[in-house]
């Protein structure tokens, strides 16, 4: 679910999210901090509730003391909370990616039955956590289309939202290619595009969807000659144009 190259300082962030097949609330949940008395713990929340985090508040509530900060444990659901906040602070609300998206779906479900009083006898898993799975008896039990691509990227473009490119890398590699949604088939497909526009392998080196890895590289020559296709293509022109954020109006 995490891309190749990705900082480590990072993952915790919610424009850092992991990537699954099954996701729920752009993978990310809410750490709401609210203060107390002088000296005393603050009270921590963190929403929504499926996402089953563990929050270890190590906090205090004291005025022009260290700034608040979350320190989550690598590949769990531990969250430190260390720091301060002032007394008479609003709430302060972080947002934090959550590390098993599948599970966190599978959670959102649950819970949702179990208000709706439809009873589950057992705990969420991820089916990779299942010695086996047995998918012979499945049946489809419906189909949802999606938002158009151009609506897609209007959000992923102007709030600069990472999930949306990794989870479109992987699906252009499952449609595309008609193998699996990963980012390596992703990668093919867009290099065999590139290649039948002249764009040489040798000017763009992509690792992932998002470009959140440090490893990502590409000439000015092929930036400008992308950019050069997709304008005279007058399917694409108006949707990307649209997409783009604009400095000091729409977007980030």
């Amino acid at each position: 679910g995490l891309g190749h190259g990705w900082p480590w300082d990072d993952v915790a962030a919610s424009y850092s999210a992991p990537v699954s097949g099954l996701q729920f609330n752009e993978n990310s949940a809410q750490i709401v901090v609210i203060p107390g008395a002088i000296g005393a713990s603050p009270t921590i929340e963190s929403k929504p509730s499926s996402a089953r985090l563990t929050i270890r508040n190590r906090a205090t509530t004291a005025v022009g003391g260290t700034p608040l900060r979350l320190r989550p444990e690598p590949r769990s659901t531990i969250i430190n909370v260390v720091g301060s906040v002032e007394p008479a602070q609003a709430p302060v609300t972080r947002t934090v990616s959550v590390v098993n998206p599948t599970v966190y779906f599978a959670n959102a479900a649950r819970d949702a039955l179990i208000e709706n009083g439809i009873a589950i006898d057992d705990v969420a898993i991820d089916a990779d956590d299942l010695p086996t799975l047995d998918r012979t008896q499945a049946f489809k039990l419906a189909d949802i289309t999606s938002a158009p691509l151009s609506t897609i990227a209007t959000t992923m473009m102007q709030l600069s939202q990472n999930l949306f490119a990794e989870s479109l890398l992987k699906t252009v590699g499952r449609v595309s290619s008609r193998r699996e949604g990963t980012t390596a088939t992703g990668r093919d497909v867009v290099s065999e595009q590139l290649a039948a526009w002249g764009i040489g392998a040798q000017d763009v080196l992509m690792v992932d969807g998002s470009g959140l890895s440090r490893n990502n590289l590409v000439t000015p020559a092929a930036q400008t000659a992308l950019l050069g296709r997709v304008y005279a293509d007058a399917r694409l022109r108006d949707p990307f144009l649209a997409a783009l954020p604009v400095a000091g109006g729409q977007g980030t």
